[in-house]
């Protein structure tokens, strides 16, 4: 609805102003949106207008929003369309987005009970805001709104007519029953009248005679004003013909009522000449509101014209900066051999410097369940690492090679083999570090099925400036499969312990299903919900306790929080559910352990006993006399201030030690084949 000429200017707050008369339970919805501080105000313009001071009368406030699905979704820094991204990703970040409208809902909430008053709050979806709040006006019957009348850019101390598209379209589509209240910066702007009906007027145009007269406020639109007049001039041309009809004695009486018959006429052609003015008043309001929209058609047809403008405008630049790149291209081929020298520069640099990095910090990372760097080499620019015979955890789990399957007791040792790692690397000090690529191909095992982490990669440590949750930062993107990555990770691009967390959840899953991580997440939760989790757990683990497989898939589910807040704490959460389990677990496994293989088995090699113990060794060092000794052992021994060789007795030239990997790994290997 259009305002015109001849509507009185809006209304405009004063400070004097009084809260607004309202009946007991009366509802006004309060529309709000994303802008927070516009929101506020708004929002405490309806306080300070309908509920303060109006004692047992106050309104109840519904807090309206209109949530609009995103047509482009933020990943990894660009804006992707939302046709173009799967649905389970599209699902996770609505559920974020109105999670986050809810969680501000939930503030102004509060805010409404510290006034002592009562609040709902309503949210509905559509795709165009405009169209949902009009929408939503007329399924609810809103008869009271209070909604933001400009964006910041357009507000002015002196504005007194609408600037937003969106306030304009419902200030014109909106039900006229519904009175509506455009605020800005807590600033009354515009107040949109609604059109009402008394009791006895409603009655009185139900009745077949009498005048019904309705009342049309200054303030109101053209479009109300048309209507109503309409109306009422319907109403008064039926009303001779019905008096006219009526039963009179006074009309029937003759010569000696002529008086009040003369009177009676005077009265009828005086309603004729009020419903003539009535009427020309009518007819000069539809020719204004025929201008305004006459204007209005002129004015969408200069916005197609600026649009048709804005593409040609837009098809030249294109063709200027294909012209640039045609000419950036010619410069530059006149630099190539520059290029091509600081390229060769660079890359014998670092030559020099990535083996640099790797002992600055791979080589300071140990931990019994990391996988043991051995070296590096400069010329392949490799990394070696120590010899895992049992492979990948993704391999065990699919049988590959005709494996034996992993019991449950060795899974749940697994489980606890990874925490243990991921809670040493997020507590590294004075910078944590994320292994941002956590997935079962890159878990190893083993001789002895015992876990350990791989595939960390060149790396940088960031500074405080930056992230002060992310620690360790990736050149690349994580290369794992999609369903190990932190959902908040592909939104944000913000990489943190918590990231590892999730990844962490989805492994715990597959240990208790041994199924693929493409939708394990939605399957364990509807079995939990159901309450049949037992028909979804890998069987050929064995008989899981059903306490253990509810404890860890509810673990798991935890981790897999889409949001960050609620997923649990390694050390202080999770490992107090996996510790019991791994003690319990590791008492009934039937691995042989290394004592029991040299007490029971006999051939074991000569240099596979360690010269001191007399037994296996797990973690063989070379000392400085040129023996191998057990780690624990050996330490023992220089640490009880002896100088001198356990096996020669003479001095030993240094203290110090080197890990024998490759007697390791044979003992590893001898100790599988014969436990077998």
């Amino acid at each position: 609805m259009a305002t015109t000429a001849g509507s009185s200017s809006p209304h405009r707050p004063h400070a004097d102003d009084s809260p607004e008369q309202s009946l007991p339970g009366e509802k006004v919805y309060v529309a709000v949106g994303r802008e927070e501080a516009e929101s506020r105000a708004t929002l405490l313009w309806a306080l300070q207008k309908f509920c303060r001071g109006a004692g047992a009368g106050a309104a109840s406030l519904v807090l309206l929003h209109v949530y609009s699905p995103p047509k482009f979704l933020p990943l990894l820094g660009a804006r992707i369309p939302a046709a173009q991204v799967e649905e389970q990703e599209l699902a996770a970040y609505r559920e974020m987005e109105l999670q986050t409208i809810s969680d501000t809902l939930d503030q102004y909430l509060l805010l409404c009970a510290q006034e002592k008053v009562h609040a709902e709050k309503l949210v509905v979806e559509s795709d165009n805001v405009a169209q949902g709040l009009v929408d939503v006006i007329s399924e609810y019957h809103i008869t009271a709104l209070v909604m933001g009348a400009a964006s910041d850019k357009h507000y002015t101390k002196k504005m007194k007519i609408l600037k937003s598209r969106k306030a304009r379209f419902i200030e014109h589509q909106a039900d006229p029953l519904c009175k509506i209240w455009f605020i800005c910066k807590g600033t009354l702007v515009y107040c949109r009248k609604a059109v009402q009906l008394s009791h006895e007027e409603m009655q009185e145009g139900k009745q077949s005679s009498g005048i019904t007269h309705y009342s049309v406020e200054k303030s109101a639109s053209l479009s109300e004003m048309w209507c109503i007049a309409n109306t009422w001039l319907c109403k008064s041309i039926r009303e001779p013909h019905i008096q006219r009809t009526t039963s009179d004695p006074s009309y029937i009486s003759g010569k000696d009522n002529t008086k009040e018959s003369y009177d009676c006429c005077d009265n009828f052609q005086h309603v004729l000449r009020e419903l003539e003015s009535v009427r020309q008043e009518a007819y000069e309001e539809k020719c204004r509101r025929e201008k305004l929209e006459r204007e209005l058609c002129e004015a969408f047809q200069k916005a197609q014209a600026s649009e048709i403008l804005y593409f040609q405008e837009m098809k030249q630049k294109n063709e200027l900066e294909e012209k640039l790149t045609t000419i950036m291209e010619e410069i530059e081929s006149l630099t190539i051999r520059t290029d091509e020298l600081c390229a060769k520069l660079q890359g014998e640099r670092e030559q020099r410097i990535v083996p640099i990095l790797i002992v600055e910090i791979l080589s300071r990372v140990r931990h019994p369940n990391l996988v043991t760097l051995i070296g590096a080499c400069k010329d392949a620019q490799a990394l070696v690492y120590e010899y895992m015979p049992n492979g990948s955890l993704d391999d065990r789990l699919a049988c590959k090679d005709n494996s034996k399957p992993l019991c449950w007791q060795l899974r749940t040792r697994i489980a606890s083999n990874i925490c243990s790692a991921l809670i040493f690397l997020h507590s590294n000090k004075p910078h944590s570090i994320v292994h941002s690529d956590l997935k079962a191909s890159n878990i190893l095992l083993d001789g002895n099925n015992i876990a350990k982490l791989s595939g960390f990669g060149v790396c940088q440590i960031l500074t405080d400036q930056f992230k002060a949750r992310t620690t360790l930062y990736r050149y690349t993107h994580p290369k794992g499969s999609f369903v190990y990555i932190d959902p908040q990770y592909l939104v944000s691009g913000d990489l943190t312990p918590l990231s590892d967390v999730y990844s962490f959840g989805i492994i715990l899953l597959r240990l208790l299903t041994g199924r693929s991580g493409f939708g394990l997440l939605k399957e364990v939760q509807q079995a939990v919900e159901k309450g049949c989790l037992q028909a979804i757990l890998d069987s050929s683990a064995g008989e899981w306790p059903a306490v253990y497989a509810e404890q860890l898939a509810q673990v798991g589910l935890k981790c897999c929080d889409i949001r960050r807040k609620n997923r649990p704490d390694l050390q202080t959460e999770v490992w107090t559910v996996l510790e019991p389990m791994l003690k319990s677990a590791s008492a009934m496994l039937c691995s042989l352990s290394f004592k029991s293989v040299s007490e029971d088995l006999g051939g074991v090699p000569s240099y596979f006993i360690c010269p001191i113990l007399q037994d296996v060794m797990r973690d063989p060092l070379i000392a400085a006399d040129g023996f191998t000794y057990e780690a624990e052992a050996i330490r023992e021994w220089l640490d009880s201030s002896h100088r001198t060789s356990p096996m020669t007795n003479l001095e030993l030239p240094h203290r110090d030690l080197l890990p024998n990997h490759a007697l390791r790994s044979a003992i590893q290997e001898w100790l599988q084949t014969n436990g077998d």
